[in-house]
């Protein structure tokens, strides 16, 4: 009769979807698990290359350590320090170098100069202002070349000048203010000095840049030519976007137009006609 054969119809089709669910569970699972092993594997590899990596940074770095304090305790140059500004001088070369806590007495010597109200008013002084959008910045430079009385001179190679740069930051009626202190073997006018310390801070900027939009520290590629090469086209890839922003008079930051170009290629076409 027709209900019974529907019954069985019914019956065998369950029974033949059961199996295929049944098989395709199994096929998942399979796939599942060699792909967690293979994940498992791709890690282990990467975990030891960045460990081997490391390894070698830090036998590097040691090396490094280890040639400067054998540099510092030779007496071949009598009464200077066979280090960098040796070696920049030896290289016909000038340094500009920020007196920091690595040098607690140079920084303190000039410290205390720089913030006698008397004795920095006889230095060459400029003084620069820059606004962004609510942060209002000003920049005062102090530079002299009378160092007579500095304490250690003779241990830094063709020392001439030292200088200071007083940078002030207000924002929303809060002021806060730093020193940087620097030694110099060329004679610098405060503008000069003002110029060049620009430029360092440039060049730390673009290291920051390249770290906290790009994680380069944290690539873990390690062939240092495919490195240096990543290297060079975010830096073109950005020397790009910073002159859009400037024939664009955008005010928007570089992360923002970053995000443009992902969100919206025509952003990335209107980058590259510029």
């Amino acid at each position: 009769p027709f209900p019974l054969l529907y019954f069985v119809y019914v019956l065998d089709m369950g029974y033949t979807l059961g199996w295929f669910l049944l098989y395709v569970t199994f096929h998942f699972i399979t796939l599942f698990i060699i792909s967690a092993v293979s994940n498992a594997g791709w890690a282990r590899k990467s975990i030891l290359q960045n460990r081997i990596q490391r390894d070698k940074i830090g036998n590097m770095r040691k090396k490094i350590v280890e040639y400067f304090e054998e540099v510092e305790t030779r007496q071949e140059y009598k009464g200077y320090f066979c280090s960098i500004p040796e070696a920049i001088i030896r290289g016909k070369g000038d340094y500009l170098l920020d007196a920091k806590g690595n040098q607690p007495v140079l920084e303190e010597e000039i410290r205390e100069y720089v913030q006698d109200e008397s004795l920095r008013k006889t230095m060459d002084c400029t003084s620069t202002t820059e606004k962004s959008r609510d942060r209002v910045e000003t920049r005062t430079a102090y530079t002299t070349a009378d160092i007579s009385w500095l304490y250690g001179r003779e241990k830094w190679k063709n020392l001439c000048c030292i200088g200071a740069i007083k940078t002030e930051f207000e924002r929303k009626g809060v002021k806060t203010e730093e020193w940087h202190y620097y030694i110099s073997s060329r004679t610098l006018t405060s503008l000069e000095l003002l110029h060049h310390a620009r430029m360092e801070w440039a060049v730390e900027s673009m290291h920051w840049i390249l770290d906290v939009h790009y994680s380069e520290d944290f690539c873990r590629i390690v062939n240092r030519t495919i490195q240096q090469n990543l290297n060079m086209l975010r830096k073109f890839a950005l020397s790009l976007i910073r002159q859009f922003k400037t024939d664009s008079n955008s005010k928007r930051p570089l992360s923002q137009i970053m995000l443009n170009c992902l969100l919206n290629p025509s952003t990335i076409c209107s980058i590259l006609q510029n």
